[in-house]
């Protein structure tokens, strides 16, 4: 299938098992589903209604993932992605910003289905999340907000290096909210295995305001750059024949 108008459907960000790309519209249905089961959480927007019945939570969460291609652009975007794991279906993942192109900043959010918890794809997926915000949109700072008793989401914060930069006051849930951040120079600074694939990116770009790829700098070991210029041949060329 041709993205040609809406890049973003095929974006993806694969490691090992894990998949994370646009949702199709049976894992809407399938993710309202679950969503509608859920307890109120103010730092998931489809389920911050305190009020909501299940119904209504099913019907915010399709409107939450319908709305956000809608209002895409590059000054203020929100990307939900879904969480796959060997195909199955295992939760969602948000990034979103705003003045990306000027300040570099992103928010993050996560949820997973409750059969899939405990199990550490809440970690693999936010990690690889965090590697296309950082290696792939050139973000300078991450932020999460998280709720102060949610020990799942401490901890995955925890493991990838964030630190906590503030506290939140809402009106759904005054002084319960933890507002935690890592930076790029954080991120790139600590021990990981293979980076995660990125699928589709730079047709992408400008739709989120970040700047094209740059092409890699070179390294000492390249034989045709020194001190920033081209190395000279090591023997003179020879002499045209007769």
């Amino acid at each position: 299938m041709s993205h040609l108008h809406w890049p973003l459907a095929g974006l993806t960000v694969s490691a090992g098992p894990l998949l994370l790309r646009s949702p199709v519209l049976a894992e809407c249905h399938a993710l309202a589903d679950e969503a509608a089961h859920e307890p109120h959480d103010p730092t998931v927007p489809f389920l911050a209604g305190p009020a909501d019945d299940a119904a209504r939570r099913g019907r915010r969460t399709l409107q939450h993932l319908w709305g956000e291609w809608a209002l895409f652009q590059p000054q203020r975007w929100s990307l939900t992605l879904a969480v796959l794991v060997d195909g199955v279906l295992a939760g969602l993942h948000n990034t979103r910003a705003r003045g990306f192109p000027r300040r570099g900043t992103v928010q993050h959010g996560l949820w997973i289905v409750p059969s899939w918890r405990g199990r550490g794809i809440g970690t693999l997926a936010h990690a690889a999340a965090l590697h296309l915000a950082f290696d792939g949109l050139g973000a300078h700072r991450a932020f999460l907000d998280t709720a102060a008793d949610n020990h799942a989401s401490l901890t995955i914060a925890a493991k990838l290096g964030y630190e906590q930069c503030g506290a939140a006051v809402t009106s759904l849930a005054p002084g319960n909210i933890r507002m935690l951040r890592l930076t790029a120079d954080q991120w790139r600074a600590r021990p990981r295995s293979r980076a995660p694939r990125i699928g589709g990116l730079e047709e992408c770009l400008p739709l989120f305001g970040a700047p094209p790829p740059a092409d890699p700098p070179p390294t000492a070991a390249d034989p045709s750059v020194r001190r920033g210029r081209p190395a000279p041949p090591s023997s003179p060329p020879a002499a045209p024949g007769p």
